[in-house]
């Protein structure tokens, strides 16, 4: 007997695992899980005793003490202590503008934070929490204040026009009292971490850098009981966008293994810089680049598109014995776990080597560690996996279970070489579920944003939405995607055409292998880079019947001036010729090309890509092609990203495939999976 096909009220069920935190000693694990718009719970499973509670209802971000007793998380914005022992619970901190990423320190003693404030800001005031009309006014005179601008970088995507506050580190006790602020200026201060001796924080920022270059960060080191900042690098930029790495202490304390982008591999035009590993001396007096050439990995982080693994806090951690760094990497669209020698000759060698993602790993301990691993067979789970050889020894969570009865299809690989010979393109097809032998589906190609990410072997439950509602879902990784070497990487193939031509090759060459799809309904959607995409398709090409664009650029002088990503006309004479030339890029302008309907969906509040591209694209479509099907839906409340909130992303998903459900079906189709 078949399982029923998926429905977009699965996401109703669906159960986000973050957070992730192994004790050896105690054999406890923690981690949060949020499902259906209910409060997320912070669950602890004993992994001695095989069972599983929960120790709090609606806190996020679990963090086990050192000893295992005690776990701080957030709550309503603010920092709280849970003791297991006791059960006893109390909030830690009352920071007006909420706390953020709690640490514990090495002894248990201390946990640094991040805080916003503004610089000069009273300490007391910003510790102390405003009533809840006091809060109310207080946001509403934040919201009606002028917006000052005197440089770049006055917003960015999700947190709207930068305010007087930056983010800050401070510390607090874990008996309570006041935290004490350790950073100063008007900087962004991020992924902190203490010395094994719990005597220094480290972190890094651009407070020494152009606030016209985002990505370029400093290592700073700073006394956790407050003193003078000190900065430890200046050459190469610690990663921090789009993947993160947190900076490790070894573990005598000596050194600081941290990811940086190189200094001669900043060209942006042609390819996102790799990070690289590097051990820096404590005191800044030595920087050794410990990633050789040669290596089974292109660089030392990974941006995957699609996963359906847990989140967890880091990708990277030093090894039990303080050998190595443990890291997280992807190659040919895996996410496998590597590590490098910290001392001696260096050598990168693959710890765990499988078609699937490791997204994070957890502190090794006892020559285990806790990771966070997703495949494409259903959303997955965290791990206890040995850290020498990658076995994985025991999973420590059980969760979407309701996947049981869903009749998921599993995808196939598709390689195929480029038309220009110069790469080689990864994908996969991913079938109807409950698909009926001798009959053929219609198809969506689905186009990944960045570019620089990738799609990899994970889960992807929109896709398995698609698939349920009887499409084939044809989705790879085109010339611009990360986790093929440099080559694949060049972003200019990304926008001027090469990629282009390997998603329509990609079309072809499902099509011609795979006979349940019906290549004379094939439809095209992507959100972001992927959204771009569409656009460039639906005016340029005639191969597909319907599109779906998603938070998309439509007009690149959008872009330049409005978008948190500010572009620049250096490269140019004039800037005449510049603005001419963004109009040549733009399918907006090639409107009368139209030849096939278009969803265009958009949120409100996106600054990346901003929502004016969906109205230029709608109105172009509408004005000079009525006869064509065009509708655009815009969501409030939404960024740069799909809607949050459960009801308007049921109504994203329903109006995807009603779109295609109308556009390519066949006459007297009629199946419907949404609801």
């Amino acid at each position: 007997m078949n399982k029923r096909r998926s429905k977009t009220a699965d996401y109703r069920k669906l159960e986000a695992l973050s957070g992730g935190g192994y004790n050896a000693a105690k054999q406890r694990f923690v981690y949060c899980c949020a499902r259906g718009g209910m409060p997320p719970e912070i669950r602890m499973a004993d992994t001695a005793a095989g069972k599983e509670t929960v120790l709090v209802q609606g806190g996020t971000n679990p963090r086990l003490s050192p000893d295992g007793d005690r776990l701080c998380y957030l709550s309503a914005g603010q920092i709280w202590l849970y003791d297991i022992p006791s059960k006893n619970t109390r909030r830690l901190t009352t920071m007006r503008f909420g706390a953020a990423d709690p640490i514990w320190s090495p002894t248990g003693a201390q946990i640094c934070f991040l805080s916003a404030c503004a610089d000069g800001a009273d300490a007391d005031w910003l510790q102390t929490l405003p009533e809840r009309g006091t809060a109310e006014r207080e946001a509403e005179m934040r919201g009606k204040r002028p917006v000052v601008i005197g440089d770049f970088g006055y917003k960015f995507d999700g947190l709207g026009f930068q305010q007087p506050e930056h983010t800050h580190l401070w510390v607090v006790g874990a008996g309570g009292g006041k935290a004490l602020r350790l950073t100063d200026g008007e900087f962004n201060h991020l992924h902190h971490n203490w010395s094994p001796d719990g005597e220094t924080v480290i972190f890094i920022s651009g407070r020494c850098r152009d606030k016209k270059i985002p990505l370029a960060n400093d290592l700073f080191a700073v006394p956790a009981s407050g003193g003078d900042i000190c900065r430890i690098t200046s050459e190469g930029w610690l990663a921090s966008y789009p993947t993160p790495f947190r900076p490790l202490f070894t573990p005598d304390g000596k050194y600081i293994v941290a990811g940086m982008f190189d200094a001669d591999e900043r060209n942006f035009e042609e390819h996102m810089p790799f990070v690289y590993l590097h051990r820096i001396a404590a005191d800044g007096s030595e920087d050794v680049k410990i990633f050789p050439s040669g290596t089974p990995c292109h660089e030392c982080v990974q941006f995957p598109y699609n996963t359906g693994a847990p989140r967890t806090y880091d990708a990277a951690q030093i090894s039990s014995d303080g050998a190595y760094c443990l890291f997280c990497a992807g190659v040919n669209g895996a996410g496998n776990v590597y590590r490098a020698s910290l001392y001696g000759e260096p050598k990168i060698e693959p710890v765990t080597d499988r078609n699937w993602v490791v997204t994070g790993i957890d502190r090794p301990q006892n020559g285990m560690a806790a990771v966070s691993v997703g495949s494409t067979d259903r959303l997955g789970d965290y791990w206890l996996m040995n850290e020498a050889t990658g076995e994985l020894l025991k999973r420590l969570t059980f969760r979407n279970r309701w996947q049981d009865g869903v009749a998921l299809s599993k995808p196939e690989d598709l390689w195929f070489d480029c038309l220009d010979g110069d790469s080689r393109v990864h994908g996969w097809v991913l079938p109807p579920q409950n698909m009926e032998e001798g009959k053929r589906y219609p198809a969506v190609l689905y186009i990944h944003g960045g570019p620089h990410p990738f799609y990899a072997y994970g889960f992807d439950y929109e896709h398995q939405v698609l698939a349920g509602a009887g499409f084939a879902v044809l989705y790879c990784n085109p010339r611009g995607s990360s986790s093929y070497g440099r080559r694949h990487e060049n972003l200019k193939k990304a926008f001027e055409g090469d990629a282009y031509v390997d998603l329509l090759q990609f079309v072809d060459e499902a099509c011609r292998r795979f006979s349940f799809i019906d290549r004379d309904r094939i439809g095209a959607i992507g959100g972001s880079y992927g959204g771009f995409m569409v656009n460039h398709m639906a005016v340029h090409s005639r191969r597909f019947k319907a599109f779906v664009t998603q938070r998309s650029i439509a007009n690149q002088q959008i872009s330049y001036a409005s978008s948190d990503m500010q572009g620049s006309s250096e490269k140019y004479k004039h800037f005449e010729e510049f603005m001419v030339r963004n109009l040549e890029k733009s399918a907006v302008s090639y409107a009368e090309n139209l030849s096939a309907p278009i969803l265009i969906l958009h949120g409100l509040d996106d600054l990346r890509c901003p929502v004016e591209h969906a109205h230029q694209l709608f109105t172009a479509f509408r004005d000079v092609h009525p006869e064509i099907p065009v509708k655009m839906i815009l969501y409030p409340g939404c960024a740069h990203d799909q809607p949050r909130g459960i009801p308007h992303r049921i109504h994203y998903y329903d109006a995807i495939l009603r779109w295609f459900g109308e556009h390519l079906a066949e006459e007297g189709d009629a199946d419907d999976h949404t609801g």
